[in-house]
């Protein structure tokens, strides 16, 4: 928490209260706020860094797109709402402790950032992309079984952008828009769990990321090995958190290894009647 403290006080916020700091705790308990609180607390986070410069200070637009993102979340009992905002707010912790990358990425970039945290998994079924596979679902045959969920949760995300409504990179030229897309595809499909030893190894070389990132193919391999950091911090948080979060998504795997018992039994028992017509 020191660490944190001492990054706000180098940065230009625009009040230092106390309430306003926690948000920026590693241990900020997102479970005692409500959805609408964290919607509030994303715009807060956005806001402290200057971000609505990239939209015109149009809040409006921000919180059309915020709203329509945590719309288009189910209510599973991990990935949600909550799995969302704090998915996005490790990120924004991040950038708290390393400010030498919000200073890189530049303000558009960063806001990209932060907004595919939020949408990395949008609309989530509840299961993983192997059930999605083995199940031979419309998504899996639709995304040639290459990493199915994240490529169909940018896909939102990238829909919600071409609304005009929820277009926050609308000052950007169009060539800029699409590669600040381009940026955000890249670092949602990072989440794919089958990176993850990529990513770790990657990191593992990374002496000083201040240097790092100055090099721009660098950049992007630093941030989608941080996105995906991000999405699997739950367990490395405080405690009591860490432990709610576990128990979310124990509840999550086991509802999937029920579906896929009654998926294969419905299978078999299909095959059966097909061996005695």
């Amino acid at each position: 928490t020191s660490s944190v403290m001492k990054s706000l006080k180098k940065m230009m916020f625009k009040t230092k209260s106390e309430p306003r700091i926690a948000v920026y705790d590693i241990g900020f308990d997102i479970f005692k706020k409500s959805e609408e609180d964290l919607l509030r607390a994303m715009q807060m986070m956005c806001k402290d860094f200057h971000l609505e410069l990239v939209f015109g200070k149009d809040w409006t637009i921000f919180n059309n797109l915020t709203s329509a993102i945590k719309s288009n979340y189910r209510s599973n009992p991990f990935h949600n709402w909550y799995h969302a905002f704090s998915v996005a707010h490790m990120a924004t912790v991040f950038m708290v402790r390393n400010p030498c990358i919000p200073h890189t990425l530049g303000p558009r970039y960063h806001l990209a950032f932060i907004i595919a945290a939020l949408g990395h998994d949008l609309n989530h079924p509840g299961n993983d992309n192997s059930f999605e596979i083995n199940s031979h679902s419309a998504l899996a045959e639709s995304y040639n079984h290459e990493s199915v969920l994240e490529n169909y949760h940018v896909s939102i995300l990238l829909q919600l952008l071409n609304e005009e409504d929820k277009n926050i990179f609308y000052l950007a030229d169009p060539k800029v828009q699409s590669e600040i897309k381009d940026f955000m595809v890249e670092v949602v499909l990072a989440t794919d769990m089958k990176y993850h030893h990529e990513s770790v190894k990657y990191l593992q070389d990374v002496d000083n990321v201040a240097r790092t990132i100055k090099n721009k193919l660098n950049r992007l391999s630093v941030m989608k090995a941080v996105m995906h950091a991000c999405d699997i911090s739950g367990q490395c948080i405080d405690l009591p958190v860490a432990i709610a979060w576990e128990a979310r998504i124990s509840k999550e795997m086991e509802n999937q290894a029920k579906a896929q018992k009654a998926r294969i039994s419905k299978e078999m028992e299909n095959q059966a009647k097909a061996q005695k017509a």
